[in-house]
């Protein structure tokens, strides 16, 4: 699995990619992934798990994405608005 983040398409957003190289998903699994009718099939799991991480970049006004072929792996990208915050330092009385 890879990790990464770069800046994103916009100067106040910033793009963050998750990428492994298994098995893929189909279509069919692609188009459901991120709605109540996401059933994982792995022991143990309900699959809602990626439901509540797009509704979580929702809140956040971010975008996911998904990027997969079978035989490949599969690329899940999203983009977060950043915004200015003032360092603690400054609040903390440090100079």
């Amino acid at each position: 699995m890879t990790v990464s983040g770069f800046p994103g398409p916009r100067p106040d957003t910033v793009e963050l990619a998750v990428a492994d190289t298994g098995r893929g998903m189909p279509p069919d699994v692609r188009e459901r992934l991120f709605t109540s009718q996401s059933i994982s099939t792995k022991k143990g799991g309900t699959g809602l798990g990626t439901k509540i991480v797009k509704d979580v970049i929702d809140l956040h006004h971010g975008h996911i994405i998904v990027e997969s072929e079978e035989g490949r792996g599969t690329t899940i990208r999203f983009t977060l608005p950043v915004s200015q915050i003032a360092s603690s330092r400054s609040h903390a009385g440090n100079t």
